[in-house]
């Protein structure tokens, strides 16, 4: 199985899958990123696991958010997963996930270097709304 992300492809030798459950958002002044990876479609069905057994575990171990992109066509061979949260629960999902597909451990270090390049690339501030704390009416 490939990764592909904008810093290049992994192999990696086993596949994975997904689950749309919402993970808890970074902590307050946290920088927050995104990556997302295609993935082939039965790997895909490995990260989500039985019932979302595996994602569940996924976002609840790592803190990210972790998505998965609409079931492909017919024909078409990946499917893309997308992981948010902080630089750390990021990567920890990305690993988390090739290590669900059944990869070796030297695929689940070259995902992870991979996802931490990438991300250090683009990572963004939250918006100002967000760290903001909210306004209290006067009684």
């Amino acid at each position: 199985m490939n990764i592909h992300t904008a810093a290049g492809t992994a192999a990696v030798s086993a596949p994975p899958a997904v689950d749309t459950t919402a993970a808890a958002p970074p902590p307050l002044g946290c920088k927050t990123a995104e990556l997302s990876m295609a993935f082939p479609v039965e790997a895909v069905a490995r990260v989500i696991g039985s019932g979302g057994s595996s994602i569940r575990r996924i976002r609840q171990e790592s803190g990210a958010r972790v998505e998965a992109g609409a079931r492909p066509p017919a024909g078409q061979r990946e499917q893309g997963l997308s992981f948010i949260g902080t630089e750390e629960q990021v990567v920890t999902a990305v690993c988390m996930a090739v290590e669900a597909t059944g990869a070796d451990i030297a695929a689940v270090e070259a995902a992870a270097e991979r996802a931490r390049a990438t991300m250090r690339a683009r990572i963004a501030p939250l918006p100002e709304a967000a760290v903001a704390p909210p306004a209290v009416a006067a009684p």
